[in-house]
């Protein structure tokens, strides 16, 4: 069994407006019911995470998509997918897609 959880660890604020990274965020990952931990910091230069899918892949990575606005912006500006290798912690995958205007 697993259980993933995402947490803002950090939220931007007027005094980070020159600061590249604007929020921080951690997802925190429990596998063989609960007997093993880990964390995997994600930071999107500029972009906010508004909705985040995560699951096991068949190789023990995770992978995840979701939804993200840009900078002092509300509602939603595109998708995002990426997968998180399992034994070092670093991205193998990352795409960003904007959504297009009605």
């Amino acid at each position: 069994m697993e259980i993933f959880i995402l947490s803002l660890i950090k939220r931007s604020t007027i005094l980070d407006l020159f600061d590249e990274v604007k929020n921080i965020y951690t997802i925190y990952r429990y596998t063989h019911f609960g007997e093993t931990y880990t964390e995997y910091p994600v930071t999107f230069l500029n972009k906010y995470i508004r909705g985040l899918k995560i699951i096991g892949g068949d190789n023990g990575e995770l992978v995840c998509a979701g939804l993200y606005s840009e900078i002092f912006r509300s509602g939603i500006r595109g998708t995002f997918y990426f997968r998180i290798d399992p034994v070092n912690g670093k991205f193998t995958t990352a795409i960003f897609m904007i959504l297009m205007k009605i």
